[in-house]
């Protein structure tokens, strides 16, 4: 116990140092708290950014990303199931979410039909009939026209579909049925390279 008369001193300071080092850590919650954690650097970044493998000390990334590039050859639809499937598989997840984003404003993501070409004949030509080039007369109210008659077309084909789409991941295997394709659909006449976002979610 502590006295008045050894607060002085040598004494003094043994009783500071027994105060702040022992009775003080089991008087404070959170002192007892942080007592028992293992506060270890790497488990904090491991829960942070990944979880840690223990064996290899590497910290696995849960939610994985990558991006595509994709060349076109004018307007049409380009498939990339393949790729996207093989960077699932290299994760080997369980169950998740593959999102799928295009960073552009003049083409588009569909899931469609992978078995016969007429379908993505049939729906380019759909397209081209629903929205025609800004030089058609049905068109003649389009004001944007500097960068071509197909370009305004374009940012309304992609303002119909989608930029984005999700997949969800089953068993390591994107869960797609048996007809079905990822394709970009190109809106644009001329050649481009288009990136694609692949995020993974788990």
């Amino acid at each position: 116990m502590l006295s008045r008369k050894n607060l002085t001193g040598h004494s003094a300071r043994i009783d500071v140092w027994y105060v702040l080092t022992i009775i003080w850590p089991y008087a404070n919650p959170l002192a007892l708290i942080l007592l028992n954690l293992d506060l270890k650097p790497d488990a904090c970044l491991a829960s942070t950014w990944g979880t840690r493998d223990q064996r290899s000390g590497k910290t696995e990334d849960l939610m994985p990303q990558t991006m595509l590039s994709v060349s076109t050859q004018g307007q049409g639809l380009y498939e990339f199931t393949d790729q996207a499937d093989a960077f699932v598989r290299n994760h080997h997840v369980g169950q998740g979410l593959l999102t799928v984003f295009v960073r552009h404003t003049s083409c588009s993501l569909l899931i469609q039909e992978n078995a016969d070409p007429d379908v993505q004949r049939d729906l380019k030509t759909f397209f081209g009939r629903l929205v025609p080039p800004s030089i058609h007369p049905d068109m003649s109210w389009v004001v944007h026209t500097t960068e071509g008659p197909d370009d305004m077309p374009a940012h309304i084909k992609a303002a119909l579909t989608a930029v984005s789409i999700g997949i969800p991941v089953n068993g390591g295997r994107l869960m797609l049925g048996t007809w079905q394709g990822i394709y970009l659909f190109e809106h644009r006449d001329q050649p481009h390279r288009r990136e694609i976002v692949l995020h993974l979610s788990t």
